[in-house]
């Protein structure tokens, strides 16, 4: 930390610093706000992370102090788990500076920074009709969701959200600073899938495409009406060919002592079609306790879907991928019924479980060129 304070002067805070508090409270969860690194790195440039990540390489491998040179990478800090963007007892380097959101003169490009939140992005674009595949959730990061995969609303029509980055602004061990994309096939493939394992990323230069208004909201149910629910889950996962403008998120959510459904259903096409035929076998379910369904701008849906993850609680969240399978997603339900129910008394509990079609639609636009593991020979998911 005194090397990098040397370096960086006043950019690197200490503990106690108001820097250093605002990166520790800015995480998304209790666990990695707590969190205590000797210093914090705040870069307000490329060339500034450059120089921090130097530093760090050099001190590493011609000192002593080694232990002391464990770095984290933040950007929006919503991973939840304890260090995995904030270090112990180390440096966190927190990109929330670079929050740059610049669209190309053909309007086909847009470079964002790895510091924004999608709820940060979304508005500059639906003021101009634009958008790029981007996070669902407004208050997740940038940066992690786009080197760690990522699905999308748009995720139907143009694949995971890192097969849309045609080129990474890229610091290297030593403070390289390079541009990645596919001049660079080998990295190119890495990054798309790899999270921040071969270098710390300073801008995404990403694909969008015009856009506007679309429908989409939330649908609250009973838990009595599962059986409809898995039915129609595995009709429009399972659908061949899969409707390209349809996006779902079907969840069951443990809130004061029950389980309830809560499907959020957003369907891309412009001009907006509100309840299209593609969701149908959904939004005929009755009975219905909650309804928020209507036209509106992706900031807007991004927003709402935010408001389902308050901070400062202790988090955590876990993914599996599977084959698309009914009897399956009753299995899990009950699994997850039988865990919930030895800790249903826990003081401000709230437990959800998600299924999110998965289909070779989404997972053949990469065409090998992520590091996801997933192709259309695993079929629909």
């Amino acid at each position: 930390c005194a090397a990098l304070s040397f370096v960086l002067g006043p950019k690197v805070g200490l503990p106690l610093s108001v820097s250093y508090i605002d990166t520790s409270v800015s995480f998304w969860s209790q666990q990695e706000q707590t969190v205590r690194p000797n210093c914090v790195v705040q870069p307000l440039s490329t060339q500034d992370v450059a120089a921090a990540i130097y530093v760090l390489s050099v001190v590493n491998n011609q000192t002593n102090f080694s232990n002391e040179c464990k770095f984290a990478i933040k950007g929006g800090g919503h991973t939840p788990q304890k260090g995995a963007a904030n270090q112990p007892g180390g440096v966190t380097i927190d990109l929330g500076a670079f929050k740059q959101v610049s669209v190309s003169s053909d309007r086909k490009t847009t470079s964002i920074g790895p510091g924004s939140r999608w709820g940060d992005i979304y508005p500059r674009l639906d003021a101009q009709n634009l958008a790029i595949p981007g996070g669902r959730v407004a208050a997740v990061g940038v940066g992690g969701l786009v080197t760690g995969g990522g699905i999308s609303f748009f995720s139907p029509r143009f694949g995971f959200v890192c097969d849309n980055v045609v080129n990474y602004e890229l610091v290297l061990p030593y403070g390289k600073i390079v541009n990645v994309n596919e001049s660079t096939p080998d990295l190119f493939k890495a990054l798309k899938g790899g999270s921040n394992n071969f270098g710390v990323v300073t801008r995404f230069d990403m694909r969008s495409f015009e856009s506007g208004k679309f429908w989409g909201g939330f649908v609250f149910y009973p838990l009595s009406t599962m059986p409809q629910h898995v039915a129609a889950f595995v009709g429009l996962a399972g659908a061949q060919p899969y409707d390209p403008f349809a996006a779902l998120i079907h969840s069951y959510g443990f809130v004061a002592g029950s389980w309830q459904i809560a499907n959020n259903y957003e369907y891309t096409k412009v001009p907006a079609q509100p309840y299209p035929p593609t969701f149908k076998p959904f939004t005929d379910i009755r009975p219905q306790t909650l309804n928020t369904m209507r036209v509106s701008v992706l900031t807007d849906f991004t927003v709402e879907l935010a408001t389902t993850s308050p901070t400062t609680r202790r988090q955590m969240f876990i993914t599996l991928t599977h084959r698309l399978s009914g009897p399956l997603i009753t299995e899990i339900f009950d699994l997850a019924d039988a865990a919930v129910q030895r800790i249903k008394l826990a003081l401000g509990l709230v437990f959800s479980i998600s299924f999110q079609p998965l289909p070779t639609e989404i997972t053949t636009k990469a065409s090998g060129t992520n590091s996801l593991g997933l192709d259309g020979s695993d079929g629909n998911l």
